[in-house]
């Protein structure tokens, strides 16, 4: 996409100042050409000292869902020298070109690039000088507050997102219209984002109340000129704005949106509506076991079956998740191995030489979750597909009703995986949970009598 004519001479020295706008539109061009989803167009174009500019939108059409498209406007860049929220915007429509079901029944407008001028210059402001986010709805004449405000106006949106950087934040927050928005979206949204970046938690963010990283957005939207729906709708969009600090690395900004915008998209969309147990439930676990002597083997596997139902379009599954485990023990001091307790040979009684008995346990397992999970009945960004884990420990039976156990355990977690926006071809950190491994080391007294 052109974005930029020049019919006046610009000196050599402020063109190589300049940054390209292809660094941050290349993935949206080179999506839009081959997608069958993604159309790009200019909105409007615009003269600045002798040059030409357009506002570039593309529009990502999801699946239908059976009811009126739900449509929202993706807003970045409104300073200049915030790109970040235009790269999180490039990682979401990868994450929807591989799977259209995230956003089924979704018309997402994206507008990464709202002030062309300022991110040339690597500026806050626009080269006229303006700060954008101070002009909505106020009469100017700004060519670029303008032509968003007849988006706004004319594609009557049921919500709008706004994407910022913060150079003065130390972690992510965020503003929503109105107190049941903010605990049923932006809550949900910040929780997945603080799985790459820590929450803002200072009482004031911008000078303006705040708890748990979400601003109070009455006061908020009373400034004048913050990018929003047109003033006095009977029935108002909801209205969010994230933010996350500057200070933080791009590939960790980039993430912590993605993750709070996919947060959104499923919380909101009615598509993908709540999900409840409805029908028939079955679990089938059967087990194997063999001892021999001090040695014993355990094996065992799960089916757990699930009816359930989209409480918005009456989507019905019948989910199966499955799960195995393999573990084995050996009876260090030669008691008969068991799965129900050791009975030591020589209970441990202090100066008569009993020391009870020392068994070593060890265990493998994995749990998998239905393929059909997703994406219509959990966040496939926020959740993981597959868990797998292992354990070693060390038990001591000081008489066959005392035992001392301590354990160690390693999970790993696939599904959630992410690519890194700024390089395709490389693999950024997975979201949410599946972000890192857990490992726990436990210890544990027991009694049985």
């Amino acid at each position: 996409m052109t974005l930029v004519n020049s019919s006046a001479p610009v000196p050599p020295a402020a063109l190589a100042s300049r940054r390209s706008f292809d660094q941050l539109l290349g993935a949206f061009d080179s999506t839009a050409e081959v997608s069958r989803h993604l159309l790009s167009k200019a909105v409007r174009k615009f003269e600045c000292n002798g040059e030409e500019y357009a506002l570039p939108r593309f529009i990502w059409a999801g699946p239908p869902g059976g009811g009126d498209t739900f449509r929202l406007g993706l807003f970045a860049t409104l300073n200049g020298d915030e790109p970040e929220g235009a790269f999180a915007l490039t990682r979401i429509l990868a994450a929807l070109e591989k799977d259209p079901e995230l956003a089924r029944g979704y018309a997402l407008f994206i507008y990464p690039l709202c002030n062309p001028t300022g991110f040339e210059d690597n500026t806050r402001l626009s080269r006229s000088g303006h700060a954008l986010n101070r002009l909505f709805w106020t009469e100017s004449d700004t060519p670029e507050v303008r032509f968003l405000e007849s988006e706004i106006w004319m594609q009557s949106f049921h919500g709008i997102i706004n994407l910022r950087s913060d150079a003065d934040s130390a972690g992510v927050y965020g503003f929503a219209s109105g107190a049941v928005l903010s605990q049923n979206l932006l809550e949900p949204a910040l929780h997945a984002a603080e799985t790459f970046l820590p929450r803002n938690r200072k009482r004031q963010i911008e000078g303006i109340p705040a708890r748990r990283g979400m601003v109070y957005a009455d006061i908020y939207n009373a400034r004048e000129g913050a990018l929003r729906a047109v003033p006095g709708l009977d029935h108002p969009p909801f209205e969010i704005t994230l933010a996350t600090p500057r200070a933080a690395s791009v590939h960790l900004q980039v993430e912590a949106l993605h993750a709070a915008l996919t947060a959104i998209l499923f919380a909101y969309n009615p598509v993908n509506g709540r999900v409840a147990a409805d029908g028939a439930q079955w679990r089938l676990s059967p087990q194997l076991s063999y001892l021999y002597g001090p040695f014993g083997l355990l094996g065992e596997y799960a089916i757990s079956h699930q009816s359930v139902v989209n409480s918005f379009n009456l989507r019905e599954a019948g989910l199966e998740h499955t799960a195995w485990q393999l573990s084995a023990q050996w009876v260090l001091t030669g008691e008969a191995a068991s799965f129900t307790g050791i009975t030591p040979k020589r209970p441990f009684r202090p100066g008569s030489g009993g020391w009870g008995a020392w068994q070593l346990v060890g265990r493998f397992g994995q749990l998998d979750i239905d393929d059909e999970t997703f994406p219509n009945f959990a966040n496939e960004a926020t959740s993981a597909r597959r868990a797998a884990s292992w354990g070693v420990g060390l038990n001591w039976w000081l008489n066959k009703n005392v035992r001392v156990m301590t354990s160690y355990s390693h999970t790993t977690f696939d599904g959630g995986g992410a690519f890194n926006p700024l390089d395709s071809s490389t693999l950024a950190a997975p979201a949410t949970v599946t972000a890192q491994d857990e490992s726990a080391f436990l210890t544990r007294l027991q009694l049985s009598f």
